[in-house]
């Protein structure tokens, strides 16, 4: 070899080891996020795979058999050190605090733990902070105050006095709000006289204790620790306890300065999936664009069902929340939210008349995605449901497969981030360079909700619930024998429902597996086939 020869292959390979690794190996890796859920119901993980599929992210959480043991015995400490193990070199991390905390969302409100203990996993984030080389994503809740009698996921005594509790709260807000009238007071002391005192004084010490906590993880949102935190309001009302904590929490807020780094809003159960989206939307360096839309004249000033403020408020906060923001013009949008409110109040999915819907937003809806425009529709006309009638609509006009995401299930702030989290990452994939597979993915996930919160949810369940249940409803836990028929029924019905309603997704949808987790009617986890390949299906851009 000559010595220029030599010259020359010294100065190329030391080009090729400044050839940054994403660049020499052909596509770049994967961006890593850590995700601890709230509790391993499907809503949870199995939605949040999804969507992390769609985004073609490196998705790392914990194993659900760890998830499910963490209400019990050591399981906090097993998921601590998961996530101390999992967490280096993690781009985002995004933690329920109420398992790491806790145990899940059930144990927040029924746990046994010292504040000390407590207090001593509030300060072991900070430890995890150093292990990672991107942003603490965090969210917590306001525990919750149901407005009936039930122990299915409270302290025992609330399926006695849980009505009760709920309604010396509601007077107690009414009249520290100075709004109260003039029976109020006397009703307030009867009620007071029907709870035996260790067990209001047991509940209160129980929301005191949770609040002091979230007062602590403040605290570390202010020191730079967590730099987004969320606070959800999981089954709230008006007037009530979980108001009174707010108005506290507002004001540490404005104490410490950090209200652009907390959010709060009403819903709980969608916070991973909002905070996921923003891990995604900064790691992307995207800020989408979002113009909403309600179905029905003055729609965002309904307050629904399980909620405390007017939907507008609770959008927008979603919006933020998610790393987006609002726009008033409709052209400068990325993503148009659509907002399906009633004319009237909101009411349950299992008592509504399918012959009674929006048909003029039907086909408002239908000239928007034939236009090309990525439209995420938020079905809040009935909690715990969709709109039967609507969906039935769309259906018959080629809509449903063409949405950039859907969600009508639970309440209205579940229903509102799910559909806004999937419409986001939507919104950015279809404009740029994403993974291979991601429309398949997003094709998924969108059928996932639709067989959930419209064929299962606001059809099936309802016949289910009388059938099996009667007067004992959805959060009854069934019976091996029982369950084992109940999930072979799900299976038929909703197989012959996709059928009938989801024919416009390139072929015949199949479910070919239905699991319930939680051993009860309202939680479903679904298995999905889709469609052969074929023609490209509708909606989904090239």
């Amino acid at each position: 070899m000559s010595r220029f020869t030599a010259h020359i292959s010294a100065i190329l390979l030391l080009c090729l080891l400044l050839v940054p690794p994403a660049l020499a190996g052909g596509a770049p890796s994967p961006h890593k996020i850590l995700f601890v859920p709230l509790d391993d119901r499907p809503v949870n993980t199995g939605f949040v795979r999804q969507l992390g599929k769609i985004a073609g992210v490196q998705l790392m959480m914990p194993p659900r058999e760890m998830l499910s043991a963490a209400g019990n015995g050591n399981g906090v400490e097993q998921l601590w050190t998961w996530a101390e193990k999992n967490a280096g070199g993690a781009d985002a991390v995004v933690l329920s605090l109420d398992t790491l905390l806790y145990g899940g969302l059930v144990p927040s409100r029924t746990h046994n733990y010292g504040e000390e203990t407590l207090k001593t996993r509030v300060q072991k984030i900070k430890e995890l902070k150093k292990r990672v080389r991107g942003p603490v994503y965090a969210f917590i809740s306001i525990m919750r105050t149901p407005q009936y009698n039930t122990d299915a996921e409270e302290p025992p005594y609330y399926g006695r006095y849980g009505a009760d509790i709920f309604h010396i709260a509601r007077l107690m807000d009414r009249l520290q709000a100075g709004v109260a009238g003039d029976g109020e007071r006397g009703e307030l002391a009867a009620l007071k006289g029907k709870v035996p005192e260790e067990f209001w004084n047991d509940y209160v010490g129980r929301r005191t204790l949770n609040h002091r906590l979230t007062v602590e993880v403040l605290e570390l949102v202010e020191e730079g620790v967590i730099d987004t935190l969320v606070i959800g309001r999981d089954d709230s009302a008006p007037f009530g306890f979980t108001r009174m904590e707010q108005r506290h929490l507002e004001q540490e807020i404005a104490a410490r300065h950090i209200a652009g780094r907390v959010y709060s809003f009403a819903g709980l159960d969608e916070c991973g999936v909002v905070l996921l989206i923003r891990a995604v939307n900064r790691l992307n360096d995207y800020t989408p664009r979002v113009y909403v839309e309600y179905g029905t004249p003055g729609g965002e000033r309904i307050v629904p069902l399980y909620e405390d403020i007017p939907l507008g408020e609770n959008v927008a906060q979603h919006v933020l929340s998610a790393g987006g923001i609002l726009v008033n013009v409709r052209e400068a949008a990325d993503l148009l939210l659509v907002v399906n409110t009633p004319e009237g109040a909101v009411g349950e999915a299992a008592r509504q008349d399918p012959r009674n819907y929006n048909r003029r937003l039907a086909g408002w809806l239908e000239n928007l995605v034939r236009k090309g425009r990525d439209v995420a529709l938020a079905d809040v006309a009935y909690a715990n449901g969709a709109d039967s009638g609507l969906m039935t609509d769309l259906a018959g006009r080629g809509v449903l497969s063409r949405l950039a995401g859907y969600s009508g299930w639970n309440t209205a702030g579940n229903t509102i981030g799910l559909s806004l989290a999937q419409g986001m990452l939507y919104s950015y994939a279809a404009g740029h360079d994403s993974p291979p597979g991601w429309r398949e993915e997003h094709k998924k996930a969108l059928l996932t909700r639709l067989l959930e919160d419209w064929g299962y949810q606001a059809v099936i369940r309802p016949q289910l619930t009388g059938r099996f249940l009667g007067e004992r409803g959805a959060s009854t836990r069934l019976v091996t024998w029982l369950e084992a028929e109940v999930k072979q029924d799900i299976l038929s019905r909703l197989n012959r429902f996709a059928g009938e309603n989801l024919r416009d997704f390139g072929g015949r949808v199949r479910v070919s597996g239905v699991d319930l987790p939680w051993h009860r009617l309202f939680d479903l986890s679904l298995t999905i086939e889709l469609p052969p390949p074929g023609d490209v299906e509708p909606g989904l851009r090239h």
